[in-house]
């Protein structure tokens, strides 16, 4: 295989543990709505296919009205409250600093963009993305390949060359439809047993073991 060039990783559940500010946002949205909230841990199952899926599974059997209530109450109050329990990974940004020395890091995340952006900035790991492809920058979102194929083409790069990091079945179907290798990190949503039946290359406990992992690569 090629050397890998360029690592592309997703933000929630992988750079980030983000789910507490997402929970809350999104209990509050149910309580504008005067609906009950859900325990955070299920909450947590809803993450990583954008606003519109969190919602629809916030709200199963809903019709668009109160659907587009909630999503209007959720980013409303998570555009004002992205980083307040939202922190890296432990170990993560001095793993992604060795990583981006050698190769050239960018992000794909169902996330819209600007949110990506301030996230990152807020916990000081920004500069060390040459590139940020969220929910919104494009007319299509993960799992369709193309986050990360514009990616690739942005910088040159060969698909056996790049490398996706993420913590979801929608993260490793991403790169597969790409032609892109997957590691899979277990600090996120899904477990190592299902990262691997997934087909990932490699299932790792974080970005620290998988800066590790990519030395020789």
């Amino acid at each position: 295989m090629a050397p890998i060039s360029l690592v592309v990783f997703d933000l929630d559940g992988t750079v980030a543990d983000t789910f507490e500010d997402i929970a809350s946002s999104a209990n509050h949205a149910l309580a504008v709505l005067g609906r009950p909230a859900q325990d955070p841990a299920r909450i947590r199952t809803y993450v990583g296919d954008g606003v519109g899926r969190l919602v629809e599974r916030l709200l199963p059997g809903e019709g668009t009205e109160p659907r587009a209530a909630c999503a209007a109450a959720f980013r409303a109050h998570y555009g004002a409250n992205l980083v307040v329990r939202s922190r890296l990974y432990p170990g993560a940004g001095a793993a992604l600093s060795r990583i981006a020395r050698r190769r050239t890091v960018a992000l794909a995340s169902n996330k819209p963009e600007a949110w990506c952006g301030e996230v990152l900035e807020r916990l000081g790991v920004r500069d060390l993305f040459s590139a940020i492809v969220g929910g919104d920058t494009l007319p299509v979102r993960k799992p369709d390949p193309l986050p990360l194929t514009s990616l690739l083409a942005r910088f040159g790069t060969a698909a056996t060359a790049a490398l996706m990091v993420g913590d979801t079945e929608t993260d490793e179907r991403t790169a597969r439809a790409a032609g892109v290798r997957f590691a899979g990190v277990t600090t996120g949503i899904a477990a190592g047993a299902t990262l691997a039946a997934a087909g990932a290359t490699v299932v790792l406990d974080g970005i620290p073991e998988l800066a590790d992992w990519l030395e020789g690569r």
